[in-house]
């Protein structure tokens, strides 16, 4: 989705205060292997860790928008970022997950200048219209479909489908 908007993905790894530096790396690394190359940044609401990359991240005169499920940490990463406590969250659940607790999307202006919107937790992320975006997330199936048996393989059954045994061979 925001390649085909043109637009450079970050992935915030948030809560990393919750696991070892070790789970860490083998998440960052799973990440990795799917292919995905967005900067990603491992950061802790609650110790602060990797707040100052994330702030360098931030250019005056830009826009950025957090989007994630609910309770994993947009709205408490923006009252880190102003300072103060300047909207609502919740504690965690009895689960240890975070709390829905941001009902409509916020723009603010931080103080060097960037523009940051927080939003809802998503339930679910839909594709329509989609073209260019996913075949540049995706170049590597892309490349792998040109070597099917057949032009108008589906890649869920057919013989001869160079993406399924590209899945079976763990490429």
């Amino acid at each position: 989705m925001a390649n085909d908007g043109h637009i450079e993905p970050r992935i915030i790894l948030s809560k990393t205060d919750l696991i070892s530096p070790e789970e860490l790396a083998r998440l960052i690394e799973e990440i990795r292997l799917t292919g995905i190359s967005a900067r990603i940044l491992p950061l802790s609401n609650m110790t602060g860790a990797g707040l100052d990359e994330f702030r360098a991240i931030l250019a005056s005169g830009r826009t950025y928008c957090l989007l994630g499920s609910s309770g994993v940490g947009k709205t408490t990463l923006i009252n880190r970022l102003v300072g103060r406590e300047a909207f609502d969250t919740k504690g965690v659940s009895s689960t240890g997950e975070g709390v829905h607790t941001t009902a409509r999307r916020h723009l603010l202006l931080l103080d060097r200048g960037a523009m940051l919107i927080d939003t809802p937790g998503m339930r679910e992320l839909g594709l329509l219209g989609t073209s260019g975006g996913m075949d540049a997330t995706f170049k590597d199936i892309g490349d792998y479909s040109t070597r099917c048996r057949f032009p108008d393989c589906t890649h869920t059954q057919e013989p001869g489908c160079a993406v399924l045994m590209a899945v079976k061979n763990g490429n």
